[in-house]
């Protein structure tokens, strides 16, 4: 037995924030577009960081229009004879120390900006909600799984082979997948992955490359994938 699942998806968590989902979007079987806004944090925090971050780059690059007047004030007296060397290099440091400290705070704000962002959890594309992991008000911490978007479009089954017949399938091998709970003709199929590692019960993780399958087949679903195999003992295909 295996299950059915698109060929691209993606779990989704807040990056580099958390903090109380106030807002979600979407729920399981749900179409959703690139771009769209599935879930939402309390964005309170991050709003004040970039408020912050603001009034510090102002600061900034006032230091530097400052620092700036002095040091260039500065090299007109030494050069006049009037004022000492270590006078001056004492403005050309506050002035240099003052375009890192811009620098830094420049940097701080993009970060904050970044933050602010990342509070809305988007989708990276067409496709539709396999899972949602949470609900309204809980608390997020930074890579708690969100969703898992399944993109549109093809889909595979996933299921593990036993030792004994792993050597005997190969990329490409061809089988039938039968649908639980479904009548009526299955679906081909090719194998697109085979493990090299065995999991537990010394079987090896596989995939298998729907060709064509009807509307109603949905990711999560479970199948029987069936495989024709060359003929080494009396039987000439096996059914996971």
């Amino acid at each position: 037995t295996g299950v059915i699942f698109a060929v691209n998806y993606s779990y989704l968590s807040f990056e580099d924030v958390g903090g109380r989902i106030i807002e979600l979007n979407a729920d399981i079987g749900d179409n959703v577009r690139k771009g769209e806004v599935l879930a939402v944090l309390n964005k309170r925090k991050y709003q004040l960081g970039v408020k912050d971050a603001e009034a510090q780059l102002k600061g900034a690059e006032a230091a530097i229009v400052r620092t700036k007047a002095n040091y260039e004030r500065e090299k007109v007296l030494f050069k006049q004879q009037v004022s000492f060397k270590r006078r001056l290099e004492t403005r050309e440091f506050q002035y240099k120390a003052a375009v890192s400290e811009e620098a830094a705070a420049k940097a701080a704000l993009g970060l904050a900006e970044r933050n602010l962002r990342n509070t809305e959890l988007k989708s990276p594309y067409d496709g539709f909600v396999g899972e949602r992991f949470v609900q309204p008000n809980e608390q997020a911490t930074r890579g708690t799984r969100i969703f898992r978007i399944d993109e549109e479009g093809e889909l595979e089954i996933q299921f593990d082979v036993p030792e004994s017949l792993r050597k005997r399938l190969k990329l490409g091998s061809e089988g039938i997948v039968e649908l639980s709970g479904q009548s009526g003709a299955g679906v081909d199929c090719k194998i697109s992955f085979l493990g090299t590692a065995a999991s537990m019960g010394n079987a090896f993780p596989a995939k298998a490359l729907l060709m064509n399958p009807a509307v109603s087949v949905k990711p999560g679903m479970t199948a029987e994938i069936a495989f024709l195999l060359p003929v080494e003992t009396a039987s000439s295909g096996f059914l996971i």
